[in-house]
Formats: C-alpha cells, structure tokens, sequence
C-alpha cells in the first residue's frame, strides 16, 4: 500500500502534501539536511495511525497528476493489513459485530485487530479474509 505526495519547495524547506480521496490532506516539510522521504513517511504513518485509533477509517489516496513532481510513500505492511481489513470490511457492508460472528470471536477481538497497537499475525489475516470471502496477498516488492 503506498500513498503518493506532492513534493515542492518552499523557500528552504521541502514540503510534501499527501492529498486523500475525501478531501482532507496532511502535509509534511524537511528542513536543509532532513530528508522529505523519512519526514514524509513518518507524518504519513502518524495520520493513519490517528485514524484507527479514533475508531474512524483511513481515506484512500487521492489520484495524483503525473504532471508534478510525485513521492511515492509506502505504508509499513502492519499498519497496511489493518487498513485493508478495514476497508474490506466496510465495502462489504460488515460491522465489526457481523464480522466477529462470521469468525466465531468477540466484536471486542475485532476492534482490538483494526486497532493501531495490535499485531495480528498472518493466521489472523487469513482468517480475517476467508471471513469475508476474500484473499490474502503477500508481496515481496523492491
């Protein structure tokens, strides 16, 4: 899961802004010897986090012109799986109580999942998808 950033420069800071499918934004800069990337990701991963632990579901990116200048930041692939449970979950119409039942847990075990300090091993997720009929895919990228 990556999320793309516009990269200017704004007098002597860089500046990346992530925009999101509804609307909402989060932005980053980088001084003169910091880098944009490590300032980028970690604003990034904090808006997201934020997110689950408000109980509320992450945006997705929003498309981004390929005209500009463009920093593809990649979701730490704990942080990710949540997120794609969460949004899975949610398109098939499910509440953390439907699902929970379909999995023969507590609704309280699925919060705990979505959550931002959780670490759901790859038999959870496994069980999470086959739960809502859909697939686990675990990709090496580089």
């Amino acid at each position: 899961m990556r999320y793309p950033a516009i990269v200017t420069r704004e007098g002597k800071y860089d500046v990346a802004v992530f925009h999101f499918a509804d609307g909402s934004e989060c932005a980053s800069q980088a001084g003169p010897g910091e880098s944009i990337e490590a300032m980028a990701a970690e604003a990034l991963e904090g808006r997201l986090r934020s997110y689950l632990g408000d109980r509320e579901t992450p945006p997705h990116p929003a498309r981004i012109s390929a005209r500009r200048k463009v920093l593809w930041v990649s979701v730490p692939a704990q942080l990710a799986a949540k997120i794609a449970m969460r949004w899975t979950r949610e398109s098939l119409g499910l509440s953390q109580g439907d699902l929970a039942r379909r999995m023969g847990v507590t609704r309280q075990q699925v919060v705990k999942w979505e959550s931002p300090k959780s670490n759901p091993g790859l038999e959870v997720l496994d069980r999470l998808a086959h739960a809502m009929n859909a697939t686990l895919d675990v990709r090496f990228e580089h």
